[in-house]
């Protein structure tokens, strides 16, 4: 009896263990996510704002060479 209680709360131990750990991984990864998200939201500002300014009304547009 000791000896199955002592195994159990062994296992207990380990599986608290694994999963503080596996709670670490998880809060890393959202801070990467959440850091991932604040330079994709620039990034796509950036190609907005910079598109934006590249397009050129089509009465303004040279035709290409071979026409």
């Amino acid at each position: 009896m000791d000896s199955r209680l002592l195994h159990i709360e062994t296992q207990l131990a380990y599986q608290e263990d694994t999963i503080e750990q596996l709670n670490q991984v998880i809060i890393d990864q959202q801070r990467y996510i959440d850091e991932l998200t604040v330079k994709v939201d620039a990034v796509v500002d950036y190609v907005k704002s910079s598109s934006e300014a590249n397009i050129v009304d089509t009465s303004q547009e040279v035709p290409p060479p071979h026409y």
